[in-house]
């Protein structure tokens, strides 16, 4: 994990401490995220429970962040990526947080196979949604 990501994450954790529901939305993006490409690998996996545990502060059992993730996979599925996305990156622009929660989840896309354009379509969804224009995204 490189020095911007520990430090975006740990911006999304402060922001989001006491936010139940927009910790939600953060997942949201990380799911869309990782499993753009049609899966979530074990690297994808680890490095989503690393983001968590830096967000709740504290170490989380695999099958907690697996079921974290889960759930997060499962209100892509309900809504659609695209609804989904949308949401969560507004809530989290709310927040002032989207651009560091994109760092973030730049990294886990990155983490095992590199950036796929399914997981960058993504991350510029979000981005679009909560206002951000591609300029001010890490190199996508």
């Amino acid at each position: 994990m490189g020095n911007q990501e520990a430090e975006a994450q740990t911006r999304v954790a402060r922001a989001l401490a006491d936010e139940g529901d927009d910790i939600a939305q953060l997942v949201v993006i990380f799911a869309a995220v990782v499993d753009a490409d049609g899966k979530v690998d074990g690297l994808e996996k680890a490095r989503v429970k690393s983001a968590l545990e830096e967000v709740f502060a504290s170490k989380l059992a695999p099958g907690i962040s697996n079921h974290v993730l889960h759930e997060g996979l499962r209100a892509v599925d309900e809504l659609g990526v695209e609804a989904a996305v949308e949401k969560a990156a507004k809530r989290l622009a709310a927040f002032g947080v989207l651009r560091d929660a994109l760092v973030v989840a730049l990294g886990l896309a990155r983490v095992s196979e590199g950036l796929d354009p399914r997981e960058r379509a993504v991350l510029l969804g979000a981005a679009a949604a909560g206002g951000l224009s591609e300029d001010e995204l890490p190199s996508l």
